[in-house]
């Protein structure tokens, strides 16, 4: 049996636990606070592209600079850390919740309303990073090039112009093939990461809409997964961390680290994040590096080439380097693997959704950066 003194004791207590959680927190005030900001910004941004254009290339570009600069000395992608304590973190969330803050309904609302602030700073980060890129004016008008007709010549053309460019590199010495036939990336991941800078510098000084500055890609430890998933990359907004598939055959890594630079600075869409990659990689000094960017640019040419017109898709196979198509079918079994994957299938209606609410065209919108390719290089571009 309890004494008086327990008793008034254990009242008060009781008290104080009923008061607890009656106010929001300053710093969920403050959150909210921050995405209603983000989100004036953001709707903006969505109607007026030249708005989008200036928020996207002086505010959020301060912002990711601020963000990779932050988190670019950790050894390791925080944002990947982030993702496997999503689902204890939020266990415990809950738990302190029943325990804690269920004694009312007022406390119950207020405690939700807390959480949910971390949602509004998640969107305010999105918003305020990356968001205003995918409602930008397009890339043709930020990069002053003419846009050109896509047409079956047209096509026909810029496709030639690549597998010349491909081929001259492929019956050089400058690109090596091991037995699996797959080329050698013949660098280190700093000295490639180095190498991208570099070109990106140069290609900065040529494209003033391409901004520059030193950041790191860091390399996923579960890439595995990520294969599953069919992902090469993926940029985090949240942590402004550039993530690579570390899996991957080696062409696609030098182009694969450009595009994921490419969204560090802004280029939200996948379409111009691939042609800016594509820009870099050829503009380097490497010849490996331009290899890549040449084969993923050809990829999706020959792609396109063989829904308009599959006898001169054929005509054009023939003419390939032997080492180059090689490659390119040694590449068709490495994806088989992961094929028909759940991942792959979840990840890619995924994607979908995202892409759609960014006002893209889905996944069919990666197709687009033939046209762009063909704009480039109809506007006499070597």
């Amino acid at each position: 049996m309890q004494s008086p003194i327990q008793a008034i004791k254990a009242h008060h207590e009781k008290r104080k636990t009923l008061k607890k959680g009656e106010k929001l927190p300053t710093w969920a005030l403050v959150f909210y606070g921050v995405g209603a900001f983000a989100l004036v910004m953001f709707l903006l941004c969505i109607a007026n592209p030249h708005f989008a254009d200036w928020f996207n290339g002086y505010f959020s570009q301060a912002l990711r600079f601020l963000t990779a600069k932050l988190t670019g000395w950790i050894p390791f992608s925080l944002s990947e850390l982030l993702i496997y304590l999503i689902v204890p973190v939020l266990i415990w969330a809950l738990v302190i919740g029943m325990r804690k803050y269920s004694n009312t309904w007022k406390q119950t609302g207020i405690y939700a309303a807390t959480l949910f602030s971390v949602v509004a700073l998640i969107f305010s980060l999105f918003a305020l990073t990356l968001g205003g890129g995918y409602h930008t004016s397009s890339l043709y008008d930020r990069l002053e090039i003419r846009q050109q007709t896509v047409d079956s010549e047209n096509l026909l053309a810029t496709t030639q112009t690549v597998r010349d460019k491909l081929n001259t590199l492929a019956q050089s010495t400058l690109i090596q093939y091991d037995t699996s036939d797959f080329s050698i990336l013949p660098m280190t991941w700093n000295e490639l990461q180095e190498e991208i800078l570099t070109s990106y510098k140069t290609v900065s000084g040529e494209y003033k809409a391409v901004r520059t500055f030193r950041s790191n890609v860091k390399p996923v430890l579960l890439s595995e997964v990520m294969s599953l998933a069919h992902i090469t990359g993926v940029y985090s907004f949240y942590t402004g961390e550039a993530n690579l598939n570390a899996r991957f055959t080696d062409y696609t890594v030098p182009f694969t680290m450009a595009h994921e630079m490419a969204h560090q600075r802004g280029f939200a869409r996948e379409d111009e994040a691939n042609f800016i990659a594509f820009l870099v990689c050829i503009h380097s000094a490497n010849p490996y590096v331009r290899y890549s960017g040449y084969l993923t640019l050809y990829d999706y040419l020959l792609g396109a080439l063989y829904e308009d017109d599959q006898e001169a898709y054929n005509e054009e196979i023939q003419q390939m380097d032997r080492k180059v198509l090689s490659e390119m079918i040694a590449q068709n079994k490495f994806f088989a693997r992961y094929e028909n994957s759940t991942t792959s299938k979840i990840a890619g209606a995924i994607s979908d959704s995202v892409l759609k609410l960014q006002g893209t065209e889905g996944i069919k919108s990666y197709g687009l950066v033939v046209n762009l390719a063909i704009a480039y290089y109809q506007n006499g571009n070597p």
